[in-house]
């Protein structure tokens, strides 16, 4: 029998071997969230802003100071009446990164950077355009480029230029009670007032275009996507407009009779994946662009507070959730929750607890190899196990390995009973024997691996070696190795 090594598949033969100690299901499109902070918080007072710099680090801010966290923990950093160095104020309203990786802190004292050499902090000061003294209290912070930001402060908004140290206030005579500053994928930035009132900033003019008209309720978050503009406000949920600033939906939020809670905003963030997740006092919510979801703590043991403040997503696409007595929690799209199957008393249980092998034979059946409980079947409708007789007077507890053939065949490997295989319309294992011709006996082999190809099957041995069956032949044929690889094969692997 002539058999095309080369020309098949180049093989990749390994001496490794993985055994699970039970199965485990990632139950697809499910939420799993994760708690960061210790168990009572980083603070009694809320997480108020998140944001990443460029080296990773998460910074929160909080009532009571700012965390740096990583991989080696949190560092808490407070102000210190006799430490001009320290935090101007502990009550941190905004964290900004810019461009070369600055971190700013906009507190209820003042705005200054934090200097990554020293873990301390330098003080901005800085006056208005007509040298007149400042608001103390900066409460959002967003950089633009070239040394400048937009601010807003507990009366104004306006453009801050380092280099000049003078701050330009915008629409001073226009504008309510500045509120919260967005900007958008196209850098386009938008501004929302305590009256309700919508601007967006013209860069050409220096000026605020009014786009949405006051309400009379607070804005406290701002998002566009596409051609709609979400807003969210205080006492008055989330309403979305078109950019000629008319009403085109509100979006409801139904789930408590507590209407003013119900629609109390705080945050509204728009994540990689298109989805908008919204913070309110009573729950996390997420519009998926068809439903809107919300995530209960009581049924999400990883989200620790209903009651979210700031909601922010990092460079590798996880959502931290700032909420209530200081708590940060976690999730990220591959942090799926798994549903875990283990033997019980149930007759529907999985046979044995020491996973060997498994293969998906049809859409709703998975075939599972034990080590001490032969073979089982998974019903993936019901998630009800059955065994799998074999046909041969033997008990076969030790599976190896199992392998789906090009024909639909089913391969199976056992420990010291030889291979079976179940052609694709068959109903029965049948014990292959191998040939004396060839030299070739399986009766008592331990077939650790199994590897389809289109023509044939190889087959790693523990003891003797590699094997392979030849379709068209219906034969074995052992395969002459290099005298440094020895007759224990665990593991064979065709690439592409």
């Amino acid at each position: 029998m002539n058999i095309p090594y080369m020309n098949l598949n180049r093989l990749l033969l390994f001496l490794i071997v993985s055994i699970v100690p039970f199965l485990t299901i990632a139950k697809s499109g499910e939420i799993h969230f994760r708690q960061i902070s210790p168990q009572g918080g980083f603070t009694h007072n809320a997480i108020l802003s998140i944001n990443q710099d460029k080296s990773g680090n998460m910074w929160f801010g909080s009532s009571q100071g700012l965390i740096r966290y990583n991989s080696n923990g949190a560092q808490w950093f407070v102000h210190l009446p006799d430490d001009s160095l320290s935090l101007p104020d502990s009550k941190i309203n905004s964290i900004c990164v810019d461009d070369k990786n600055n971190v700013w802190i906009a507190t209820a004292r003042g705005l200054c950077r934090f200097n990554v050499n020293t873990n301390k902090f330098n003080k901005i000061n800085y006056t208005y355009e007509d040298n007149s003294a400042p608001q103390t209290i900066v409460s959002e912070l967003i950089a633009t480029n070239n040394n400048k930001f937009f601010i807003i402060d507990s009366k104004n908004f306006g453009i801050l230029d380092l280099d000049s140290g003078k701050c330009t206030r915008i629409g001073q005579n226009s504008i309510e009670s500045p509120r919260t500053i967005y900007r958008d994928n196209l850098n386009q930035y938008w501004l929302g007032t305590k009256d309700g009132t919508v601007f967006c900033y013209d860069p050409n003019q220096n000026k605020l275009n009014k786009i949405i008209d006051a309400n009379g309720f607070k804005v406290n978050a701002l998002l566009t996507e596409n051609d709609k503009i979400w807003v969210g406000y205080e006492e008055a949920g989330v309403k979305l407009f078109n950019y000629k600033g008319e009403e085109v939906r509100n979006l409801s939020l139904s789930y408590s009779n507590d209407k003013k809670n119900r629609d109390n905003i705080r945050t509204i963030k728009k994540d990689t994946y298109g989805r908008v997740w919204i913070g309110t006092y009573q729950g996390l919510f997420m519009y998926d662009g068809e439903t809107t979801l919300r995530f209960n703590s009581d049924e999400y043991p990883g989200l620790i507070k209903n009651s979210i403040f700031e909601i922010f997503e990092d460079m590798q696409g996880g959502i931290w959730l700032g909420t209530w007595h200081g708590g940060v929690v976690y999730y990220h799209h591959s942090d799926n929750a798994f549903e875990t199957f283990q033997h019980n008393s149930n007759n529907n249980s999985i046979s044995n607890n020491s996973i060997s092998s498994f293969i998906q034979t049809a859409n709703n059946e998975l075939l599972i190899g034990t080590e001490e409980g032969g073979l089982n079947s998974l019903d993936l409708t019901t998630g009800k196990f059955d065994l799998v007789p074999f046909a041969t007077k033997t008990t076969i507890n030790n599976i190896k390995s199992l392998c789906k053939d090009l024909d639909g065949g089913i391969w199976v490997g056992t420990y010291k009973n030889g291979l079976f295989y179940k052609a694709k319309n068959s109903s029965k294992y049948i014990q292959l024997k191998g040939s004396n011709e060839n030299d070739v006996d399986l009766s008592s082999s331990a077939i650790y691996s199994i590897c389809a190809v289109e023509s044939g099957v190889w087959i790693g041995t523990f003891g003797q070696g590699i094997l392979f069956y030849d379709t068209e032949s219906k034969s074995f044929k052992k395969i002459e190795q290099h005298h440094s690889v020895h007759n224990l094969i665990r593991c064979v692997y065709a690439d592409s």
